[in-house]
C-alpha cells in the first residue's frame, strides 16, 4: 500500500464528493459511462533515495486523470458539447475565479490548498494536457494532471 497514494486519493474524494461519480485508485482503461465525470489518480514513478538511518526519499510522480463523455454535454438542440465538455473539463481540472486563483472546487485548487499533507510534501510544478478520444460510438474528454510529491518514509528498520 502506499502511504502517500491512499493519502491524495482521499482528500481529492473528500474535497469534492460531489463532483465526481467515481474516484480510481490506478488506471482504468475506459470507465462505465454512468461513472463519469470520474477521477482516476495513476501512480507514474517513484525514485528511492537513502536518506538517513532509518527514513528515506521517496519522490513520486502521479498523474490525475478526469473523463468525461462528451455525449453527456449535448443540449436539447443538440448543439454545443464540444465546447461545453471542453469547458467544463477545464473547470473540473483548473477552474479559477475572477483574479486567477485556482477554485477550490477543481482538482488543481485542492492540490494548491494542500502543498503539505501528512505523509508527503507537493511539487511546486503541474503540467496539465487535454485530449479527446473515441470509442465505437462514444467520445469521451479526458484531462491528465501531472505532478510529483517528495515524501521522507520509514522504509528500512
Amino acid at each position: 500500500m502506499n502511504l502517500v497514494a491512499t493519502e491524495i486519493l482521499a482528500l481529492m474524494s473528500t474535497a469534492l464528493t460531489t463532483t465526481f461519480n467515481q474516484y480510481y485508485d490506478g488506471e482504468v482503461e475506459l470507465p462505465p459511462r454512468h461513472l463519469l465525470p470520474c477521477l482516476m489518480l495513476i501512480r507514474n514513478t517513484s525514485h528511492q533515495y537513502a536518506h538517513g538511518t532509518a527514513k528515506d526519499r521517496v519522490d513520486y510522480n502521479f498523474t490525475f486523470r478526469i473523463v468525461i463523455d462528451v455525449v453527456g454535454s449535448f443540449d436539447e438542440a443538440g448543439t454545443g458539447a464540444i465546447l461545453k465538455a471542453q469547458q467544463t473539463i477545464s473547470d473540473l481540472m483548473e477552474g479559477r475565479d475572477a483574479t486567477g486563483v485556482a477554485e477550490s472546487t477543481s482538482v488543481l485548487g485542492v492540490l494548491r490548498r494542500n502543498i503539505r499533507g501528512t505523509n508527503y510534501l507537493f511539487n511546486n510544478d503541474f503540467t496539465i494536457q487535454y485530449s479527446k478520444l473515441q470509442r465505437g460510438k462514444f467520445f469521451y474528454y479526458t484531462a491528465d494532471l501531472d505532478f510529483s510529491v517528495t515524501a521522507d518514509l520509514v522504509l528500512r528498520q
